[in-house]
This record gives C-alpha cells, structure tokens and sequence, in this order.
C-alpha cells in the first residue's frame, strides 16, 4: 500500500511510533492518578500523626514528598491529557490519509471521502429517529459517499451535546457542553412507496395517537414505532423483517434508529459506531482489516434491512 503518507513499511513505522506514545501517555496518566491518590493519603496521615500527637509539626522529609507529590498530581495529568490530544490527532491525520485508500478497494465506487467533512446536518436536525434532547452537533466527520455493495449511500459520524450551567461562589453561570449521543448516520433509498413518513427507533418509546404496536410484544420491547401512514408500514413490518430486525438487535443491541421517508430517503443512525480511527492497529494490515470489518458490520445492517441496490431501484421505476 503506497499513500500520501508513504509506503506500507514507512506506515508501519509511524503506526508503531503512535502506539508507543499511545501507551507513554497511558503511564504518564496513571502515574498523574497515583500520586493525586498518595498526596491525599499523605495529607491524610499527616492529619492522623497531628491530631494523636505523634508530632506537631511535620519532618522535613515529609514536607519536601508532599510538595513533589502535589507538583507531580498537578502536572502530569496535565501532560498526559494534552499529550494524548497531540496523539489522537496525529492518529487522525494518518487514518484520513490512510482511509480513502481502503475504502476504494472495500466499495463499488467511492465518489468522496473527508475525514474532517460532516454530513449535511439537516438530516439530523429534521429526523425523527428518537435522539436524545441537545443543544448542539458537534464533532462531524468521516463523512463518505458512494456505492457499497451496490447500494447508493452517503454517511458520516456525528455527537449531540447537551448544554449544561453552574453557578460558582461567586454567582457566576459557567456553561459546559456534554455529549449525550454519539453514532453513524447512513443515507440511502428505501424503494417503498409511501404517503408519509414513518419511522423505527431503539432510543425513545413513542407515545401518543400516531404511535404504532404490532402484535409481537417482543418486537414491541425492542423498538418503538410512529407513523400516520399504517398500511405502508406494516407492509415493510412483515412477521419475517420483525424477526430479522429482532435478531440484529439481539446481536448488537439497541443502537438503531430508521426513518423512511416519502421523498425515497431512508435514514439509518447507529448509536455508538466509530469508524476509520488508528485505535490499536500497529501496521497497515491491521489498520485495513479493522476498517473492513467496521464496513462489514456496516453491511451487515444494510444486509438485514434489505436496502435496495441501485440496480433494484432502476428496475422498480421502469
């Protein structure tokens, strides 16, 4: 394999080099943890020596291992939290320029990949997948489009946060953001013809007068559905498609959301799925086999929700 980045022996020689900071940075950071843990334990035994009179005031030796202990609790959490951003990124730099490359002999045909491009957003503002309440979309990327098992597609990763206010002493208001969903959002077509949308979620249970049942209760307990148009969607809903969707829960568990719509689009979210990062690959044979088995389950769920291939599609609408 032959990239931007150099041959497949140069890769193997960075990817070797990441995973050794990768794991200096994981010491640095226990280490940071282990002496935040002494110093309160020293001070603690300080306090215990003081207060049953063992000594008034501390030996020097003593002072001298809790202020090294305290220096070392403040600045190597530091170092090892800045360090390990410095890593991620240097290991997102080499997975884009890795990426495309794998992703061209993975897929039918690979019409666009950025590694630090979003999908359009509008499908995560405007869908009614069940997503948690957030403030914010943060973290867009991965974004890819193309054929992939002759299936017409686009997709990229995105992370919802919630806003969240505190008030100091002083009454000031402190804003932070945290994440409440992360996962892949896949556009594709669905081939039915419908009169309005519906949709399929893990993440909520629907309530109110267009919330659906069907007779299986135990599809019922995996997923929740909501939808006006009730003939089109127990057209799809099938006895073997529920049971088929029931097995793919029992395998990855309750990440997916759907939403079919009329315009022809179906939206697929998948909670939790991170794809084309460095993580413990240590060479570009494990780097590639990692990003073909994260496309494989891919194509696994597009596999049992019977998305249509481009070739289906055209002879539907002759």
């Amino acid at each position: 394999m032959t990239t931007k980045f150099g041959s497949a022996q140069e890769i193997d020689q960075r990817l070797e080099k990441l995973g050794r900071q990768r794991k200096l940075v994981h010491r640095i950071t226990k280490t940071g943890i282990v002496c935040i843990v002494a110093m309160f334990g020293s001070g603690f035994l300080l306090a215990l020596l003081s207060i049953i009179g063992i000594f008034d005031d501390p030996p020097e030796f003593f002072t001298v291992i809790f202020v090294v202990l305290f220096a070392l609790a403040f600045v190597l959490p530091l170092v090892g939290y800045y360090a390990g951003m410095w890593v991620e990124a240097n290991e997102k730099v080499l997975a884009s320029r890795m990426t495309p490359h794998i992703l061209g002999k993975i897929m039918d045909h690979l019409e666009v990949y950025e590694a630090y491009e979003a999908l359009d957003t509008d499908y995560i503002k405007h869908a009614d997948l069940g997503l948690p309440h957030y403030d914010r979309i943060r973290e867009c990327q991965d974004y890819a489009k193309g054929v992939f098992r002759g299936i017409p597609l686009e997709f990229g990763e995105f992370t919802l946060e919630e806003e969240q206010s505190e008030r100091d002493e002083d009454g000031d208001t402190k804003t932070s953001y945290v994440a409440v969903f992360n996962g892949l959002m896949v556009v594709c077509q669905h081939g039915l013809d419908l009169r309005d949308d519906f949709s399929i979620t893990q993440y909520t249970t629907y309530i109110g007068g267009n919330a659906i049942r069907t007779e299986s209760e135990a599809f019922n307990k995996a997923y929740s559905i909501r939808g006006n148009d009730g003939h089109s969607i127990f057209y799809l809903l099938t006895p073997h498609y529920m049971e088929k969707l029931l097995a793919l829960s029992n395998e990855i568990g309750d990440r997916l959301a759907m939403q079919f719509r009329k315009d022809g689009k179906l939206l697929i979210c998948i909670r939790g799925l991170n794809m084309f990062e460095v993580k413990e690959a240590g060479s570009a044979a494990e780097l590639q086999k990692q990003i073909e088995g994260e496309m494989d389950f891919l194509g696994k769920i597009l596999e049992t929700l019977e998305i249509p291939t481009q070739k289906q599609l055209d002879a539907k609408r002759r």
